[in-house]
């Protein structure tokens, strides 16, 4: 498996699951930003696949060994079964997503191309603002979770 094949896979990979997870018992929000991540992962296959295309088409075709992506490899072939919690589901996409980044750096380092180089840098910049939202959605997924309020500024007890 060369190193495009693991981008295509992972791409592959995360749309299916960001499709799934788009049709879970999610408010219409969360099922959204799910769907919305799909569709841009669809559009970054696409893109690899081009790019893959028109280096072959060149006949530079001899591109790195994929087995060194091990994170990407490893993400692609795990079993995802959550216990109902959002969160995790979160952490599983940011995972997959921070693999995405490695691939994209990986490949930016198979073309000497700046059009190429820019194309990769876009996607890699992509997976960089998929982790950003993924983040920013498990932290306040957590809140609730992780808020105690502190009984330095508790008004218990106090007469209004």
């Amino acid at each position: 498996m060369n190193i495009f094949e693991v981008a295509k896979t992972l791409e592959s990979q995360t749309e299916a699951y960001y499709r799934k997870q788009s049709t879970q018992q999610y408010s219409d929000g969360v099922k959204g930003i799910f769907a919305m991540l799909a569709d841009e992962e669809a559009r970054h296959l696409q893109m690899v696949v081009d790019l893959e295309e028109e280096l072959i088409s060149e006949g530079l075709d001899n591109f790195r060994d994929g087995k060194c992506m091990t994170n990407a490899l490893h993400m692609v072939s795990r079993e995802h079964v959550f216990g109902g919690s959002v969160v995790s589901v979160y952490d599983f996409a940011l995972e997959l997503e921070k693999a995405g980044v490695e691939v994209y750096e990986k490949l930016m380092d198979e073309v000497y191309d700046a059009n190429r180089i820019d194309l990769l840098s876009f996607l890699r910049n992509e997976e960089k603002r998929h982790i950003e939202l993924l983040t920013n959605l498990m932290d306040m997924a957590r809140k609730p979770e992780e808020w105690v309020e502190s009984p330095e500024f508790s008004h218990i007890g106090e007469k209004y």
